[in-house]
């Protein structure tokens, strides 16, 4: 058992071990004269532009829904989880002008039993009431992620997009999300 003696002895240390690796690392890392990242940093590769932005299904959704002719609603479930769950993305897309709105995770999901599932209900019951066509699919977590940021568009997206219906993996996750899914799009 460690005596409290020991404890202050062994914070101070701690301490002193970090002041001593700054002090050695500060001078390659800071310069107080200038506000220029290091020469490694300005060669590393530049972060990605976004293309477009993106909307929020709960806040945005009524509003473009009635301004797009002939909607049809992709929704995008992420093959490997970002959370707990497989979050699910949306696309509204114009099936007469081919305009697309992309719709970022996080008001949807369709496994669990909370608020996900209540809000995944509403949604589709206020795309369907808009007479929308509902199509899901399986797209990998990277490009959802990309897609959600406004760094690939849609119809890059598109193209990899597998039906969840035709998806590979059979296991109870995927049995849940097929069930959630067809009983609230029915």
């Amino acid at each position: 058992m460690m005596g409290l003696g020991d404890f202050g002895l062994s914070i101070l240390a701690s301490w002193l071990a970090n002041k001593i690796d700054f002090k050695k690392s500060a001078p390659e890392n800071i310069s107080s004269k200038s506000d220029e990242a290091p020469q490694k940093e300005k060669t590393s590769e530049s972060p990605k532009a976004q293309k477009f932005k993106t909307f929020d299904a709960w806040n945005d959704l009524s509003r473009i829904l009635t301004a797009v002719k002939s909607p049809v609603i992709s929704i995008l479930i992420e093959d490997e989880p970002s959370t707990h769950y497989h979050l699910p993305s949306m696309v509204l897309e114009s099936s007469v002008t081919g305009e697309w709105y992309v719709f970022s995770r996080g008001r949807m999901s369709f496994e669990g039993n909370g608020g996900g599932i209540r809000n995944s209900q509403e949604i589709i019951d206020q795309v369907k009431a808009a007479g929308a066509n509902i199509g899901t699919w399986v797209v990998t977590k990277s490009e959802i992620e990309a897609l959600d940021n406004g760094y690939i568009t849609w119809p890059k997206v598109k193209q990899n997009a597998i039906p969840l219906l035709a998806r590979v993996a059979r296991d109870y996750t995927w049995d849940e999300i097929e069930r959630n899914v067809t009983k609230q799009i029915k």
